[in-house]
């Protein structure tokens, strides 16, 4: 031992052997090891919070994930199956084929017929529009229409409109547009 702590040790040993003294050590030893448990008590309660908040903000966040993965596997699969109901490219020639030889079958006459292809832009897919002037009886064309649209997933009934030039004639003059939507 060195002398210092020799000295320590020996002025420790006077204090402690008065009764007065060593109740007061025992008293501030005491208050010391109370003061600390209740630091450390609150130290360990104010973690315990702080990681309560902090799995709670985790699985805030993950339910925001899971939230946005699902709607983007719900967006993919909607992109699926309307790219699965659009046309190719190729499918236009057969599509001017089956409209022309479904037309007969209702009554319908298909003539003047034109097409021009539509570029995808940055809010409409591609397409072709496909005109007809058409003369049939109004029930004729509704079938034709209503037959065509069923047999065509890609096919959407652009625009139609019609006049009749006599209230006493059945037949009407129809214009017909349809646009065929591309992958």
């Amino acid at each position: 031992m060195t002398k210092s702590s020799q000295s320590l040790a020996q002025l420790l040993h006077a204090l402690l052997e008065k009764r007065d003294t060593r109740i007061a050590a025992i008293a501030v030893l005491l208050a010391v090891n109370v003061i600390l448990a209740i630091w450390i008590g609150t130290n360990i309660h104010q973690t315990a919070k702080t990681q309560r908040d902090t799995l709670v903000l985790i699985q805030t966040n993950q339910s925001v994930l899971d939230a946005v993965d699902a709607e983007q596997h719900g967006q993919r699969e909607l992109e699926a199956r309307i790219n699965n109901r659009l046309a190719s490219r190729d499918d236009l020639n057969g599509l001017i084929l089956s409209l022309e030889s479904t037309a007969p079958a209702h009554g319908v006459t298909l003539s003047d017929a034109n097409q021009s292809f539509v570029e995808a832009s940055r809010d409409k897919l591609s397409h072709s529009l496909i005109q007809y002037s058409v003369q049939g009886s109004y029930a004729g064309v509704l079938q034709f229409v209503a037959e065509s649209l069923n047999k065509h997933e890609a096919l959407v009934l652009y625009s139609l409109t019609f006049r009749r030039s006599d209230p006493l004639v059945s037949n009407l003059q129809i214009n017909l547009e349809w646009a065929l939507y591309y992958r």
